[in-house]
């Protein structure tokens, strides 16, 4: 793992990740180096036969991909900023994946995972890759009694860090592959997004339908995905062109073969602090009862004495008090 200098240093590293991206634009927002994204599509080939193997993403993929695709100003520094925690994931709807919702609670370590990730990539010209594992999230157990329609702000870990680090790499302008659930497939193309199912990409004689660098430059795609079974993933996510990034439980098996072959960095999240679960109760007193009232008038979430309630205020309670 590189150390922090370095990291600080390639966190600020464009050169190769420019080629990659659109048209000549300067970013100024807090925390970041300003820096120049240049257009080169010279970078990359498609083909019409793999192209043809996609088709143009559902209208709120688009919206979504159009919000954050060279995004800059006040949106690029809520990314970074301690004090805008949250993380807007509309118009992508809520049903889209049972771990997520309206925003993302933002910790400060998915800004300095974010940095590692890029350094890596950056390092390595995109040859390796990222693991990131840890054990299942307290927002996961957290969200759990909680009812599904009202909830309106994510709290869980490894599996929202990649929806941040796809919302980063679309600010940098970066060709991306998406899969959050190992079952659909995005594919973040400069200006435009596309989809296909897991199934239909990975099946028999279709073979790679990616686009492809040139033989004379060193451009990847960012390869962000994860598995929810017990299985390893479909061999085009993890080979080139592309740069793996998998978010996953520590089970072996789910990485057990790319690792080996790629020999990625394997790293985590760590652990809640205090502070972060002040700020999450906080944030989501914010949110959530809005919601709650909408749909059950009368209820507060400090009074109320529905089971699902109350365990809910002794979990989120119960690690605040000295």
């Amino acid at each position: 793992m590189q150390s922090p200098n370095i990291i600080e240093r390639l966190a600020g590293d464009f050169t190769l990740s420019n080629k990659n991206a659109g048209e000549r634009a300067r970013l100024r927002a807090c925390g970041y180096r300003p820096y120049r994204i240049f257009v080169d599509p010279d970078n990359w080939e498609w083909k019409a036969e793999s192209k043809a193997v996609w088709e143009p993403a559902e209208e709120n993929w688009r919206q979504f991909h159009a919000n954050w695709y060279g995004a800059t100003g006040s949106q690029s520094a809520s990314l970074v900023d301690p004090k805008s925690p949250s993380l807007s994931l509309e118009p992508l709807p809520p049903g889209l994946d049972p771990s997520i919702s309206s925003s993302i609670f933002i910790r400060e370590s998915y800004v300095r995972m974010f940095d590692t990730v890029w350094a890596k990539a950056m390092a390595r010209q995109g040859r390796h890759g990222v693991i990131i594992t840890g054990q299942p999230g307290t927002g996961a157990y957290l969200l759990s009694h909680i009812p599904y329609r009202v909830r309106s702000i994510s709290f869980e870990g490894k599996t929202l860090f990649s929806y941040y680090l796809l919302v980063r790499l679309l600010q940098r302008k970066q060709v991306v592959l998406f899969s959050p659930d190992g079952k659909m497939v995005y594919l973040c193309y400069h200006t435009e997004i596309y989809t296909v199912s897991m199934e239909a990409l990975a099946a028999p004689g279709v073979g790679v339908s990616l686009p492809n660098p040139i033989s004379s430059s060193n451009v990847f795609i960012w390869s962000l995905f994860d598995i929810r079974e017990r299985k390893e993933p479909e061999s085009f996510l993890v080979t080139r062109p592309c740069f793996p990034v998998q978010t996953t439980s520590p089970d072996p098996i789910r990485y057990r073969t790319w690792d080996k072959e790629r020999i990625p960095l394997l790293t985590g999240l760590p652990l809640w602090t205090r502070d972060e679960l002040a700020q999450g109760y906080v944030l989501l007193i914010t949110h959530f009862c809005p919601c709650l009232s909408a749909h059950y008038p009368g209820c507060n979430i400090r009074t109320s004495t529905a089971p699902c309630w109350t365990r809910f205020t002794r979990y989120i309670e119960a690690p605040l008090r000295i």
